[in-house]
């Protein structure tokens, strides 16, 4: 998202160059020299791109709110100046640019630590801005209407400048949607372990539940059999090819949980780890098949709650590594 908010900056910002440079309907040129504005157009250009860029890839809260200000402040001014003494049609970018933070702040506000509320807060930001959304398109129809009624003079350049900004405004209104999404309770795999938000739910499991938590979160959806749990479960123990042999024989004989102790191990754990899952109301483990039988080879199977949502291992809040269930 980072590298398309920063395309999108300095797309708006080298259209409003590339504009004022040919003054396609010759009606406001440049007021100065090629010796001035060339080197001026090349920093700001730049200045576009990456200061929206450092400022949404800065992970670090204080650091994020200083660049955050910082690089707003200072691309307004560049483009206060460069409307001042160079070409009016600058200013125009001050509205890009609160368009484009307000964008940055909805995409990093789950980050920010800001909001204790999110199922109440983060959907109100969604409706905002879906509200910023509807008002950008009336401007635009109305800027549209101008041009078609011969009433704004510097058609061409104003069909460019709306083209840019309803590219902005698409952006801004996806990520505000994904709000509503985010407004869910979030598991993230952070810091060697599974926390949901801030609490982290592997802290009070045993070692052995912890691996389970750790298989159903990293593959949320898919089953997890008996003999992959073993293979995790006894990884780098004396145990785990003796498990092995009696889960070939378990499998083979039709062992029930009372002839198999492994099994019977697994079976306690899974029961425990879903006490736990409810009780934090994170989801419930269920059995693939209803059938007790088919249990053992088809699996469990992870269930999430409705008001909650397990992030993906790229998210930019996870780090770490996650164990992964055997084969």
């Amino acid at each position: 998202m980072g590298v398309l908010i920063g395309a999108v900056s300095g797309v708006s910002w080298i259209v409003i160059e590339v504009m004022t440079i040919l003054n396609p309907t010759d009606t406001v040129p440049i007021v100065v020299p090629a010796s001035v504005y060339v080197p001026v157009y090349l920093f700001s250009a730049v200045a576009a791109v990456v200061l929206p860029t450092t400022a949404i890839a800065t992970m670090e809260g204080r650091f994020f709110w200083t660049r955050f200000v910082g690089s707003f402040v200072l691309l307004v001014g560049i483009a206060g100046a460069c409307g001042a003494f160079i070409h009016r049609d600058f200013f125009a970018f001050t509205t890009t640019l609160i368009l484009i933070y307000f964008t940055i702040f909805l995409y990093r506000i789950e980050d920010l630590g800001i909001v204790r509320n999110r199922a109440v807060v983060f959907p109100l930001l969604a409706r905002a801005a879906l509200v910023v959304f509807v008002l950008w398109v009336l401007w635009i129809m109305i800027m549209s209407y101008a041009i078609v009624s011969r009433a704004e003079p510097r058609w061409i350049e104003s069909i460019a400048y709306n083209f840019t900004n309803g590219i902005l405004g698409i952006v801004m209104l996806y990520v505000g949607t994904t709000l509503y999404e985010r407004a869910k309770r979030t598991v993230r795999f952070r810091d060697g372990g599974w926390h949901l938000d801030e609490r982290n739910v592997s802290a009070l499991l045993s070692p052995q539940e912890c691996r389970i938590v750790q298989m159903l979160f990293s593959h949320p959806g898919q089953p997890i059999t008996c003999r992959g749990l073993i293979g995790q479960l006894y990884e780098n123990t004396d145990r785990h090819a003796e498990a092995l042999r009696e889960c070939t024989q378990c499998l083979a004989g039709q062992w029930t949980a009372s002839q198999c102790s492994t099994y019977r191990n697994v079976k306690n754990r899974i029961a425990d780890t879903k006490k736990y899952l409810e009780l934090l109301q994170i989801g419930t483990i269920v059995p693939v098949s209803e059938n007790s039988r088919d249990i053992k080879e088809l699996g469990w199977r992870l269930r999430v709650f409705e008001d909650v949502r397990i992030a993906p291992l790229g998210d930019r809040s996870n780090a770490g590594s996650v164990v992964r269930p055997a084969d």
